[in-house]
This record gives C-alpha cells, sequence and structure tokens, in this order.
C-alpha cells in the first residue's frame, strides 16, 4: 500500500463512526405530594399547584435512543497507522494534527508520539494535545494558585492576574520598549525553564 493509498485509508478509518443506542431522557412524568412546606411557611424546593397544596415531581422517563459516535476501535487502529508513518517520516505529522483530536482513544498515540519522536516539534505538539506543553502546566499551575489563593489572599490573586494582563498589553503595543524587552526576556526564560524540566 502506497503512502497516498495508506493516508486515504487512515483518513476514512479515524473518522468512522457507529450508531449505539444510549439510554437517555426523553421526557418527565409530573406526580402531585402534598406540600409539607403550607403548614410551616410558604417557601417548597419544588414547584406547586396554583392553590400551593401540593408540591410538582417530575420523573425522568428513560429510553434507549441511536446516537452516531466515533468508531473507537476503528479509529485507534488508523491511528496507530498514522503513527508509525510518522515516526517513520515526521513530515506526515501535519496529518496527526489534522486528523487526531483530543478525543480519549488518542491519548495512547499522542503519547507515543511524545516519546519516540525525533523531531523537536513532533514532541511539542504531542505534549501539547496531552495538556504538558510548557504554557498549558504554567496555566494549569496558575488555575492551582488561583484556586489556593481563594478567600483572604483573593485580592492577590487579582493583582498578579492584572499584573500580567497589563504587561501583555505593553508587549502587544510597545514591543520594542525597554519594558516591553524585559516582559520578552522574563517570559522566554520561564518557558525555556519549563522546557528544559519537561525533556531532561
Amino acid at each position: 500500500m502506497g503512502h497516498h493509498s495508506l493516508i486515504a485509508w487512515i483518513r476514512e478509518e479515524i473518522m468512522s463512526t457507529e450508531v449505539v443506542m444510549r439510554s437517555e431522557v426523553v421526557g418527565y412524568t409530573e406526580r402531585l405530594e402534598p406540600n409539607p412546606a403550607m403548614s410551616i411557611s410558604e417557601g417548597t424546593l419544588y414547584p406547586t399547584t396554583s392553590d400551593g397544596m401540593y408540591e410538582i415531581h417530575q420523573d425522568p422517563i428513560y429510553e434507549d435512543v441511536p446516537r452516531t459516535v466515533l468508531d473507537e476501535r476503528r479509529a485507534s487502529d488508523a491511528a496507530e497507522a498514522l503513527v508509525t508513518l510518522i515516526l517513520s517520516d515526521e513530515r506526515y505529522m501535519y496529518l496527526a494534527s489534522e486528523l487526531m483530536g483530543g478525543e480519549k482513544v488518542f491519548v495512547p498515540h499522542w503519547d507515543r508520539l511524545c516519546r519516540m519522536g525525533r523531531d523537536r516539534r513532533t514532541r511539542r505538539l504531542a505534549l501539547h494535545r496531552l495538556g504538558k506543553a510548557p504554557s498549558q502546566l504554567f496555566m494549569e499551575g496558575v488555575r492551582g494558585m488561583a484556586e489556593a489563593l481563594k478567600g483572604p489572599l483573593t485580592s492577590l490573586w487579582y493583582l498578579c492576574a492584572g499584573a500580567c494582563f497589563y504587561a501583555f498589553i505593553i508587549y502587544l503595543i510597545w514591543p520594542d520598549s525597554k519594558a516591553g524587552r524585559w516582559i520578552a526576556a522574563t517570559v522566554k526564560r520561564i518557558l525555556a525553564e519549563a522546557t528544559r524540566m519537561i525533556y531532561d
């Protein structure tokens, strides 16, 4: 099978779908129950009848309905063939970016590209798809810091976020200014250190 026919097969298989039956809510039935709040207060967690005497409860009705989903077995087999092709010639990495999305079925294939890819660009794209790129790890750290700073330190978090925002604006508008060059150099150092930590 030549590369052209292999790529055509991969394109077809990696987007293959199948119809599965899934249990989903298709409607609700209503039933009335005496409103216990009538003897205590006017408040209730449920909607009530116009006279307030009964609560209206809704019970979901489940039915099996057909849904078209990705055929994970065929997609995974095609992704395996694609990864093998890329590892033999990493110029085909653009196909992985185009065809393999972020679905869970493709995670092992991105991981294999990350571990076995020789080209730095291949590993960088695979890391990005796995959510492990330096910028993603940085943002994850920022989010974790934001969670840790909830409560009395929230104002400090807003101050840091504001400083980052204004630094971005300064760099965007005046990249050749002294402040812009300092901001660019600082960000490059942070990303270089994060990259070194990941690849070492």
